[in-house]
């Protein structure tokens, strides 16, 4: 699983309503960076992936979205930018970026607001990022659960100017899967896909 799947108690939810109805079936989770998931699906060590789309998957992977996001500004709390209720694209044009493994709210900022984004970082883990904001490395286009979730001394969050930029959370499985464990918990998670 991606962190902000668990931010936002996707993971939580999901694996709570399984346990329920199939007590006899131990189940595990595990962080792992976002890129590496598709490959690990694939080569069938591990049997679902909890992502955040968009992501290439290889053939016989499917996947359905779970709950519909936003992306927000994480910026440190010493910055003009702090005192925004709204963050429009185009002020952000001069900051430095840290980006996060999912990379869509920063190119879409950068787009909407007419410019390149200058990339500082690129961490790995959302708290990794947050920490860099909170440490005045630059600023960061993070999920709205993040925001939501994670309290971290220095890190101020603000809204994005409308349109809202989209995000999902989704989970990833091999189409034709074999394990009877593994297509139960599919079949609830298609049932919940949105």
């Amino acid at each position: 699983y991606v962190a902000s799947a668990a931010y936002a108690g996707v993971l939580q939810g999901q694996f709570a309503r399984f346990r329920a109805s199939h007590p006899g079936i131990h189940i595990g989770a595990r962080e792992y960076a976002m890129d590496a998931l598709p490959g690990l699906l694939d080569q069938g060590r591990v049997d679902l992936a909890f992502v955040r789309p968009p992501l290439r998957l290889p053939d016989g992977i499917d996947m359905v979205v779970l709950l519909r996001d936003r992306f927000v500004l994480a910026v440190q709390a010493d910055s003009p930018l702090a005192r925004l209720d709204v963050a429009e694209p185009a002020a952000l044009a001069q900051q430095a970026f840290i980006v996060p493994e999912q990379e869509l709210g920063t190119l879409e900022v950068s787009r909407r607001g007419g410019f390149a984004a200058q990339v500082v970082s690129r961490p790995g883990s959302l708290v990794a990022v947050l920490t860099e904001v909170s440490l005045g490395v630059g600023c960061a286009i993070v999920p709205h659960s993040v925001m939501a979730s994670v309290q971290l001394p220095g890190v101020v969050f603000c809204e994005l100017a409308a349109p809202q930029i989209s995000s999902e959370i989704a989970v990833a499985f091999r189409r034709h899967e074999q394990a009877p464990a593994a297509r139960a918990f599919i079949a609830q998670l298609r049932a919940a896909a949105l």
